[in-house]
């Protein structure tokens, strides 16, 4: 996705913000995401975890990024690919971004049953006092 923004802001691009306000919305945009989407990984890995989604966990990690979101890497993720294509200032590379956006939240919600079913009362007991997103 990320690719996809860059390329279509080469060959695609669809203005859409004056430049101070895709500066100042961009960049604070990309660089929360990037920053949220890191702690989450940097989370996983003190508790034990692996990032990658086709790993099997464990464990349930709830400390750091997880005690915001409990899905932090989709949300910074996104929230990095919504920086960047205003950044960028392309309204093609948004599209991209809601996309994304969309199927990471299809993904987290595939994702619920089977923590719930992994680790039963933890996990309700978490998603009950973490938002699912932020």
């Amino acid at each position: 996705a990320l690719a996809l923004i860059v390329i279509l802001s080469l060959v695609a691009q669809v203005s859409f913000l004056p430049l101070g306000l895709s500066l100042g919305v961009g960049i604070p945009l990309l660089v929360a995401g990037l920053g949220l989407f890191g702690w989450a990984q940097a989370s996983l890995l003190r508790g034990g975890e692996h990032p990658a989604p086709h790993r099997s966990t464990a464990r349930l990690v709830t400390g750091g990024a997880f005690r915001v979101s409990r899905t932090p890497i989709y949300a910074g993720g996104t929230t990095a690919l919504f920086g960047l294509a205003v950044l960028l200032d392309t309204a093609t590379g948004l599209g991209v971004a809601l996309l994304l956006a969309l199927l990471a939240r299809s993904v987290a919600l595939a994702e619920e049953p089977y923590l719930e079913a992994k680790f039963g009362d933890e996990y309700r007991e978490y998603s009950s006092r973490v938002r699912r997103w932020i």
